[in-house]
This record gives C-alpha cells, structure tokens and sequence, in this order.
C-alpha cells in the first residue's frame, strides 16, 4: 500500500541555470543576459522589495527598535516619531504581503525573463501579471526561482548580505 503512495516532490522541477530557456505553463521563457532601459527601471524598482521583504527576523528586528525606543532616551518626542515610522512601515509590509499573496520574487523573474513573442524592449504590468500566474502554477520549484535570481542578478548575494549587515549595526546602536 505504501508503495502506491507517489512522492509529490518528484513533479516538482528545478531550473537548469546552464541552460537560458525553460518552458513553463507551455509556453518558452528566456533569461535576459541584458536588459534594455525600461526594464532596468522596472527591476530597479523591484530588487529593493525583494531584498527588502518582511520576514519573521525583519519583525523581530523592529519591535525590537520600537522597544528600544520605547523605553529608552529623554528624546520622548523624537522615540515616539520613531516608534510611528517602524510600526507603520511594518503595518504596511504585513498588509502588502497579505493583500498580494504573490512571492516578490516572481516580479523579479518576471523582469528578468523574456516570453517567447514578448517585445523585450518592453515591460508591461499586464504581461508581467500574466507571467507570474505562470510562475505561481508551474512545475518549478520556488527555490528554482530565488537560484536564478542570485545566478542572474549582479551582486545580489553581495547586496543582501550588506543590507543584513546594516540592519545589524542599526540594531547595535539602539542598543548601546
């Protein structure tokens, strides 16, 4: 009986970062090894919320500051102007999160790879809707997609672990 069970993972794929094409939902999609000007605009927009995106450590992190400021400094005006920004800026990365239920990641990958008979000059919202329902119900694993974003994103890695590194000296001065 056991033996008839099917392990779900055997469907799932990965990405063959060697290869510049795959075919998702039927259709071809092509990694850009360029990007025209339009969608560098459009990927400039999105690597920050990719990188930028609330996880638990991110939570933990700012209630962690508006403790801090909470309790701490003769500055009561200025910690509670502190405690506002941090709770509505994480009020609203729930919110969005909540609200779109899509991985930022697949925008990205949206920007990133071309459709076969898309125009690459352009980045259209509509088209990059489209391709993320694609990507929201292939066969591909999600980490297939965070693997191709740091195989093919200049410095991402590099980025991201900076950026950690800020938010850990920030988070040390408020201490201290």
């Amino acid at each position: 009986m056991a033996e008839d069970l099917k392990d779900p993972n055997v469907q799932v794929k990965e990405f063959d970062l060697k290869d510049h094409k795959w075919r998702i939902n039927d259709k071809w999609y092509y990694l850009l090894d360029r990007m025209p000007p339009r969608r560098y605009v459009e990927y400039l927009k999105v690597v920050p919320e990719v990188v930028f995106n609330t996880t638990f450590q991110g939570m933990h992190d700012t209630l962690l500051k508006i403790w801090k400021l909470s309790t701490g400094g003769n500055d009561l005006i200025g910690n509670m102007h502190g405690i506002s920004h941090l709770s509505f800026n994480q009020i609203s990365a729930i919110a969005d999160f909540d609200n779109k239920e899509v991985p930022k990641i697949f925008h990205l990958c949206a920007i990133i790879m071309v459709r076969e008979g898309e125009d690459v000059k352009e980045c259209d919202e509509n088209v990059i809707r489209d391709k993320i329902q694609d990507f929201m119900n292939c066969e591909y694993s999600i980490e297939s997609f965070f693997l191709l974003v740091r195989h093919s994103v200049p410095h991402f890695t590099e980025a991201y672990n900076n950026l950690q590194q800020l938010t850990n000296q920030d988070l040390s001065e408020l201490v201290s």
